[in-house]
């Protein structure tokens, strides 16, 4: 979905709710929600459980960076066999090699913003400089196979920037 398709679903409820979320939060949840629904929905909800809401109020409570947080850590909690599982995958090796690929790999793009990723140079770059004779090959053929469900699908490839990103922000 839309930024603007999430925020309507962030306004919406808080509306039915009676809450209203700071434009901080109200971003950072489109932020982590990713374009999907399922997220936005879980983190706006979260937040209502962090403050024990469950009916409409009558008085109006503003959620606010703090309430977030809360609601970010419950989220995970929530997710962590799930994140958990795609990293076992990812960093399991079929057989003895002299690179651990997926772990440069992923360690590499963890230093990139998640929204905006990675190009091939770019990790390509940050990995040499822990590991001076990795060899580009190995990186096209794992960055193909993190993307797989065999390896997690830790990450996927934007055709129209060429930027590789984290499947999930949480990761």
């Amino acid at each position: 979905m839309s930024k603007e398709e999430l925020l309507k679903i962030i306004s919406k409820g808080a509306e039915l709710l009676n809450l209203e979320f700071t434009n901080e939060v109200s971003d950072q949840i489109v932020q982590y929600s990713n374009g999907l629904p399922s997220i936005c929905h879980q983190l706006c909800l979260n937040c209502c459980f962090s403050l024990g809401i469950t009916e409409t109020l009558k008085e109006k409570i503003i959620i606010d960076v703090k309430i977030l947080e809360k609601a970010i850590l419950s989220y995970i909690d929530n997710e962590s066999d799930t994140i958990k599982s795609s990293f076992e995958k990812a960093f399991k090796q079929k057989k003895t090699q002299k690179f651990n690929n997926c772990e440069l790999i992923l360690n590499a793009l963890s230093n990139y913003n998640f929204e905006d990723g990675a190009t091939v140079g770019d990790i390509f770059q940050t990995i040499k400089r822990k590991e001076p004779r990795y060899p580009r090959g190995n990186l096209t053929n794992y960055l193909t196979q993190l993307q797989t469900k065999e390896y997690g699908s830790i990450i996927s490839f934007n055709k129209d920037t060429g930027h590789y990103i984290f499947s999930n922000p949480f990761y």
